[in-house]
């Protein structure tokens, strides 16, 4: 809950969110007049009106405020007598868009609603705002009246939407509030805990996945690393196992790598039960503080893996950390384009899917970061791969409620996306013909000799 020192940050996230937000929807004259401390000022009243009892809720980074949402009973039921809760305002800096604060913040407000006897509820939002409209949607709120209002002498459109009940099971976001608040661990650690809960239900069917399984592409993983047979290669989330059971078969040792002891122990029986493979060890460890020594390994490799990481960032430096100088990581993960509307709505698809998902990058931060780590880039590819929807999805949805979410966020997909992930969001009877297709990103790169530390040392 948002406490009274928190008003002039929120305050200020309200005004420099519309004057981002509505450029062009709203006058330059109507922007400039908005106030600091106006908006505060309203804040602080609205929150203590016993007519109108509300709350506040925040989304924190560094201890500054980047987001807020602000719910309480209805103010609209002249337009819907069953309502009785509203959401009135989700507010985010538009730097953290796609990385599911914004869903959080309506999962958290939605549990209070529910917890303070509310049953259902109201969202106003801008008929122009296409991407707030398309996220509540796809979060079940159902639009019900397009009206004109008069805000500060202007004209605008806005869409009347509604949850008729409070279904937590629709905030997929939810999960990971609830695990922090159960574990009393921090956002991070609840995160991962997450990857851990839904990775333990799903490993054999990753063993089985036929696009982690696919014989062309690990065929191509070990062909592009090129290894030399006394090498040892660490796996880094290895998942099913695959790439460790094709590389088992070119180099003198594999280390398999992952957060999950389930995954590991369905990774085992692929490799050693089923292919006869003995030179695989497996080590439960996480990505971001890998358990081995320095300056161990001739080659790391990661594939698929690295958007589920909370910090990938870290997984980079450490990858180079356990490997020897002129060794070789090779990263394959999907990636999305620089454009930030088509990357959130892709990243939004792939987290209503999988609440453990965290964001796939652009290709730009993923360079910036190998660089900055002391490594070489080699050879990178993009390819583009087509996803058979309705095999995805079943793969990691829990109930049909979270499926059917998940379809109706493909089928809002702006023309843009849908152009450019060749969307086909009609489906037959049984949703075979659902599918997209996605940005897959391989890349191998060279430690740096003279490299230590974090730092890279010119050569005399």
């Amino acid at each position: 809950m948002a406490s009274e020192v928190d008003l002039a940050q929120i305050g200020r996230v309200n005004v420099d969110v519309w004057r981002q937000t509505y450029t062009g929807l709203f006058s330059n004259e109507f922007l400039d007049r908005l106030s600091y401390e106006k908006s505060t000022a309203r804040f602080s009243q609205m929150i203590s009106n016993a007519n109108q009892p509300s709350f506040l809720m925040v989304a924190e980074v560094e201890e500054s405020i980047v987001g807020y949402i602000h719910a309480g009973a209805s103010r609209e039921r002249s337009l819907a007598p069953d309502v009785d809760g509203e959401l009135y305002g989700l507010y985010l800096m538009p730097a953290y868009h796609g990385q599911g604060v914004g869903k959080a913040l309506v999962a958290a407000a939605m549990t209070e609603l529910k917890q303070r006897g509310f049953h259902s509820a109201v969202v106003v939002v801008f008929t122009e705002n296409a991407r707030a409209r398309a996220v509540y949607e796809a979060l079940g709120a159902v639009p019900l009246v397009e009206r004109r209002v008069n805000i500060g002498g202007e004209s605008v459109s806005e869409w009347l939407y509604v949850w008729e009940t409070l279904s937590e099971q629709l905030m997929l976001d939810l999960p990971l509030r609830q695990l922090t608040t159960e574990l009393g661990v921090s956002p991070e650690r609840a995160q991962k805990e997450l990857v851990k809960a839904q990775f333990s239900r799903t490993a054999n069917a990753y063993v089985k996945s036929v696009s982690h399984g696919n014989g062309t592409a690990l065929a191509k993983v070990v062909c592009t690393l090129d290894p030399s047979e006394d090498w040892t290669v660490l796996d880094v989330a290895t998942g099913g196992g695959h790439v460790a059971r094709a590389l088992a078969q070119a180099v003198q040792h594999v280390v398999a790598s992952d957060l999950t002891p389930e995954m590991l122990s369905a990774a085992r029986k692929h490799i050693r039960d089923d292919a006869g493979l003995h030179n695989v060890s497996y080590v439960v460890g996480d990505a971001e503080a890998l358990p081995f020594l320095d300056e161990t390994f001739d080659a790391v490799t990661c594939r698929i893996a690295p958007h589920h990481f909370v910090h990938p960032q870290r997984f980079v430096t450490e990858a180079v950390r356990v490997l020897k100088p002129g060794g070789r990581f090779l990263l394959v993960d999907n990636i999305v384009p620089e454009d930030e509307g088509l990357a959130d709505w892709y990243n939004t698809l792939e987290r209503l899917r999988d609440p453990s998902h965290v964001r796939c990058m652009p290709t730009s931060e993923w360079k910036s970061w190998m660089e900055g780590a002391g490594l070489t880039m080699i050879t990178e590819e993009p390819s583009w791969k087509t996803f058979e929807f309705e095999t995805w999805a079943r793969r990691m949805v829990t109930s049909e409620e979270q499926y059917g979410t998940v379809v109706a966020w493909l089928k809002s997909a702006s023309s843009a996306a849908r152009e450019f992930f060749d969307v086909t969001s009609e489906a037959s009877e049984d949703g075979t013909d659902r599918s997209f297709k996605g940005l897959e990103w391989m890349a191998l790169c060279e430690k740096q000799v003279s490299y230590s530390k974090g730092s890279v040392t010119n050569q005399a």
